[in-house]
């Protein structure tokens, strides 16, 4: 989705109708350029993508996507697929960290995972978590993740789940940030064994839609609760500008991503 004056698919069949692309205006993007880029006016905007588990039917998956998050909003969701039951990209209230919430099949079902980045360098080797394995320290530039990367400013974001070595991995602007390893979870913790990405959403009325601007769609909502509801225009809604948006039904490697991020930073 490169939001270049319109939200339709390039690579597929998701273009959304036109009675789910709600408030999205466009705008410069990242190279000057004017109406290639999306505004998202944090209250009312939300683009609605179709058919969205399409997007986890693979065991592996990696997001990519370019965010310049106003700091007009503090706390944003900034997409979801019926929230941390398929998946989610948040920025805190207090700019601290960025997190992408992934639900993954595993022994006995499926649960949701945190790939949480607060910047603070913490591994299993160091007092963080014993399944973290890399984690860049970003304290030391002041401000913490939030300013560092995304405050009034265009960061490229990529996420992958890689189902071969079972590692999780955030890269912020072609850099590995955050990486946790699922075979270094505690002994008899289901989640040693998971398996891939799934889909644990609502398949009808429309609670398989993609919510760019949002935790989740308005239809057929997984999560009930008011906070999670795209029609209150109080609820942190993603503030800020979005583009090219790319989902891809394998992991990219570090080198891909770079590589990506290199083709396509201003």
């Amino acid at each position: 989705f490169s939001f270049s004056g319109n939200m339709n698919d390039a690579a597929g069949t998701h273009t959304p109708v036109a009675a789910d692309v709600k408030n999205l205006t466009f705008t410069t993007d990242r190279f000057g350029f004017a109406g290639l880029a999306g505004n998202f006016n944090g209250e009312t905007t939300l683009v609605e993508i179709p058919n969205g588990e399409q997007y986890m039917a693979n065991n592996s998956f990696t997001l990519s996507v370019w965010i310049k998050a106003s700091s007009a909003q503090d706390g944003q969701f900034v997409l979801g697929l019926a929230a941390w039951k398929g998946f989610q990209l948040e920025l805190a209230s207090d700019w601290s960290w960025v997190k992408f919430a992934t639900q993954y099949a595993q022994a006995g079902g499926s649960d949701s995972e945190d790939n949480w980045f607060p910047g603070t360098g913490l591994t299993k080797d160091n007092g963080g978590w014993q399944g973290w394995t890399f984690h860049k320290n970003v304290l030391p530039y002041g401000g913490g993740v939030g300013t560092t990367y995304f405050k009034n400013k265009w960061a490229h974001v990529v996420c992958t789940y890689e189902a071969s070595t079972k590692l999780a991995t955030m890269y912020l602007n072609g850099e590995k940030v955050k990486q946790h390893d699922f075979n270094l979870w505690p002994v008899n913790d289901a989640r040693r064994t998971v398996s891939g990405v799934k889909f644990a959403g609502n398949l009808t009325g429309g609670g398989n839609k993609l919510a760019l601007g949002f935790i989740q769609g308005s239809q057929n909502r997984i999560i009930p609760d008011g906070w999670a509801d795209p029609a209150n225009p109080f609820n942190n809604h993603f503030t800020g500008q979005m583009d090219d948006v790319r989902i891809f039904k394998v992991a990219l490697t570090g080198t891909e991503v770079t590589t990506l991020y290199t083709a396509e930073k201003p």
